[in-house]
């Protein structure tokens, strides 16, 4: 007898799948081995098909759709890989993965429950004796590792530690160098996705950006590229012109991590750095939607409002920020907000003194009194940059020491670092903005504000500047 029609709404075709109850097998079913019908399945060492069933349940007969949901609820009554591995064997042998379409459909279930590295560990070895099914875990996971130092080589096996040749490589004086050692230890194992993803690193860093895009589509063709990777190839398309294209790589961040607010706030930062900000914004809305009243999330929601003109949005979220929960010190991120508004109220008053526009200079001054940011009289020092991945310092040196200051600020997750330069005369400092780690493969842009506070009026002077590609700072010795 055919199955009866199935309502589109989702809640009804649950209630009936959960009462329903499967067919009796017939007699001609009972003690009889089915295999697999799929040309690409998973064979025992003897040759024979992994899955052997004597009878087919309802749900083999139903669309994938539903079965989807009827597998939900057997993993959602598991407590860990042991129990994957059950409702995967389970399904294969009641007839419902007669196809790789809907082993993956299974399959996507199940990694999506790996939260942690451990996780992880334990859901691979379970999964060993099913050789494709591992495979396509891996793949799927390396696409979501958004930390490819801390699992490379881990979850694909390889016979190289490739971390340690990515150490061994800072050794190496030009790209060149770089480059040979790389080719010379992947030859032989020009498989290997974690060689094949440091390659595309130094062939950037060689200035080779047709071979690197080439080899990043490759891996992205291949389902092996990792966030990193993908985080090359959309700047490498973005730098070719290719902005839809560029947006369409990076978005694939959160294809298999859209529920991990990590993985949103990465895509946001890759958008943000590039001057997107519609696109960063729908990026961090989402993050605010899920993180509630993370204030760091709203920071950057609020950097991506004022990119798009709203700077009335992006002041009112950091007043929310301002005025909300935190312990005072230098990481308070009511602090933060207090700053970071100033600096956008000083822009626009720098643009109104710039046009000769007295009234709202005047209007603006007010503005800044109340972000509250100078609740005293004093000089203030601050450095702003878009690019969050990036982590800048700022040193200030007077006579060739370094400037004691009465406080400072140091807030990279959302581009900022202030400090209180007391009664210091700026003419009389060395700034020097300085990269924190390795030398980055793309330039990042920055603004350095100087405010002064006499208790009435405010005095402002702005220098733009950028650590160049490849470099580890920015000198702007005399000129704030």
């Amino acid at each position: 007898a055919s199955a009866p029609k199935v309502k589109r709404d989702e809640a009804s075709m649950g209630r009936r799948l959960a009462t329903e109850k499967p067919e009796p097998a017939t007699a001609s079913q009972k003690d009889t081995q089915i295999a697999v019908g799929n040309p690409y399945a998973d064979v025992e060492a003897d040759g024979s098909k992994i899955f052997r069933l004597a009878t087919c349940s309802d749900a083999s007969r139903r669309p994938l759709s539903e079965r989807r949901i009827l597998w939900s609820r057997r993993l959602d009554a598991t407590t860990g890989a042991a129990d994957f591995l059950r409702v995967f064997r389970e399904a294969g042998e009641r007839c419902e993965l007669m196809t790789w379409r809907e082993r993956k459909a299974l399959l996507d279930l199940v990694e999506g429950r790996a939260a942690t590295p451990t996780d992880v560990q334990l859901m691979l070895a379970a999964f060993t004796q099913y050789p494709a099914a591992a495979n396509y875990l891996r793949r799927r996971i390396t696409r979501r590792a958004l930390d490819p130092e801390a699992t490379l080589g881990y979850w694909f096996p390889s016979g190289v530690d490739w971390y340690s040749v990515r150490r061994g490589l800072a050794a190496l004086r030009t790209p060149a160098d770089r480059l040979a050692e790389v080719r010379r230890v992947l030859e032989g194992r020009e498989d290997d996705p974690w060689g094949r993803a440091l390659l595309v690193e130094v062939l950037v860093g060689a200035d080779l950006t047709e071979e690197a895009m080439a080899e990043a589509l490759r891996l992205k063709r291949d389902s092996l590229a990792s966030p990193d990777v993908l985080s090359l190839l959309c700047d490498l398309q973005a730098e070719a012109g290719d902005v839809a294209e560029a947006q369409r790589t990076c978005s694939e961040l959160v294809e298999f991590n859209a529920s991990d607010p990590n993985a949103r706030r990465a895509l946001g930062d890759l958008f943000l750095r590039r001057g997107w900000y519609e696109a960063a914004y729908r990026q961090y809305r989402t993050l605010v939607d899920r993180m509630k009243d993370d204030p760091l999330s709203l920071l950057r929601l609020a950097a991506s409002a004022a990119g798009m003109g709203k700077v009335d949005e992006a002041l009112r979220l950091e007043r929310k920020v301002a005025s909300g929960e935190g312990e005072p010190g230098p990481t308070d991120p009511r602090r933060f907000a207090q700053i970071v508004s100033a600096v956008r109220v000083a822009r626009m008053l720098l643009d109104a003194k710039a046009k000769n526009d007295a009234k709202l200079a005047e209007a603006l001054a007010r503005n800044l009194k109340k972000t509250q940011a100078f609740g005293r009289p004093m000089t203030m020092t601050i450095l702003t940059w878009e690019d969050y991945s990036a982590d800048l310092a700022l040193v200030l040196e007077r006579g060739g020491e370094p400037l004691a200051v009465a406080e400072k600020i140091e807030a990279p997750a959302v581009g900022l670092v202030a400090m209180d330069i007391g009664k210091a005369t700026p003419a009389e400092l060395a700034s020097k903005v300085v990269m924190e780690g390795l030398p980055l493969r793309r330039a990042v842009g920055f603004s350095l504000f100087t405010i002064t506070f006499d208790g009435k009026a405010f005095d402002i002077a702005r220098v733009d500047g950028a650590v160049k590609r490849g470099e580890l700072e920015a000198v702007m010795a005399g000129e704030i």
